[in-house]
């Protein structure tokens, strides 16, 4: 935190940049009285300059966002977690957006279906349901753009059956 504060001040000094008062960010911990390490987010300005236009004084506001950061570690935590065990499973799991009409989310096992990694079939991006599902097949799966068939419940797990290319062109 010393080297980035003396950093930003040393900036703010450079003869370029004397009219100038911009924000700098931070995100660092400090310790507790009672030893617990908390997070903080401070923003610093220039508040004041001496006669030679050098800083004088730095006003900083800090937030402690010690709640924010232990909610995303948890997040993050469960993430992890829940990834490992779709990855586990032996079925394809997807996530589809309907909105851009991809896959969000496709866990490993795919490869093992299809031979195609989780990154290739997610960078066919808007082009899966032609790339993937038999021409026949596309008006069973609900809510793609080549579908008319709807989702009529929220909350819900879908199950479907159709043809799937693999990576070789084959329809399984």
């Amino acid at each position: 935190m010393i080297e980035k504060n003396a950093a930003a001040v040393r900036e703010a000094n450079m003869p370029g940049n004397r009219d100038n008062n911009d924000l700098v960010e931070f995100i660092y911990r400090m310790r507790h009285i009672d030893g617990a390490y908390l997070w903080f987010h401070t923003y610093g300005t220039v508040f004041d300059r001496n006669a030679n236009g050098a800083v004088e004084h730095v006003l900083n506001i800090s937030l402690d966002v010690t709640d924010q950061y232990e909610a995303i570690k948890t997040i993050e935590e469960q993430e992890h977690f829940i990834e490992h065990i779709a990855d586990a499973s032996p079925t394809v799991l997807y996530v589809y957006d309907i909105r851009t009409d991809s896959f969000a989310y496709v866990n490993k096992e795919i490869y093992f279906v299809l031979g195609f990694t989780r990154e290739e079939i997610l960078a066919m991006g808007s082009e899966v349901v032609q790339l993937l599902y038999h021409p026949d097949d596309i008006q069973l799966l609900p809510e793609r753009k080549l579908s008319s068939k709807k989702i009529a419940e929220t909350d819900i797990m879908l199950q479907y059956e159709c043809r799937i290319k693999n990576k070789e062109g084959v329809h399984h």
